[in-house]
C-alpha cells in the first residue's frame, strides 16, 4: 500500500507529520535532536528532509498507526540498528 507523508515545520527542529495510508490518516509530532543532525553530518535546514525519510523508513517496517503521536527521532536508533546507516544512505 502506498502512503503519503506530509511534513510541516512547527518549530525549531520540530515538525508536524501527516501520514495517509489509503483511507487512514494519522498525525504526529516529530523532534529532531541536534546530536542526530551532527551524527548524520546534516544542517538544521535538512531537518524536514530527515523527518520525511525517517517516517518513510518507519513505514517500511510498520504501519502509520504504530508511529507514536510524539516521536524524538533518536529513539529510532535504539529500535532499528540499521536506522543511522539507512538515513546516511538516503540523505547522501
Amino acid at each position: 500500500m502506498s502512503e503519503k507523508i506530509e511534513v510541516t515545520e512547527i518549530g525549531r527542529l520540530e515538525y508536524g507529520v501527516r501520514v495517509t495510508e489509503g483511507q487512514d490518516t494519522t498525525h504526529h509530532r516529530v523532534v529532531v535532536p541536534e546530536q542526530l543532525l551532527d551524527q548524520l553530518l546534516l544542517e538544521e535546514e535538512d531537518g524536514a528532509r530527515l523527518v520525511q525519510e525517517a517516517v518513510a523508513f518507519f513505514m517500511e517496517e510498520e504501519h502509520a498507526d504504530a508511529l507514536p503521536g510524539d516521536l524524538v527521532l533518536s529513539e529510532l536508533i535504539g529500535e532499528y540498528e540499521n536506522f543511522l546507516p539507512e538515513m546516511r544512505n538516503r540523505l547522501s
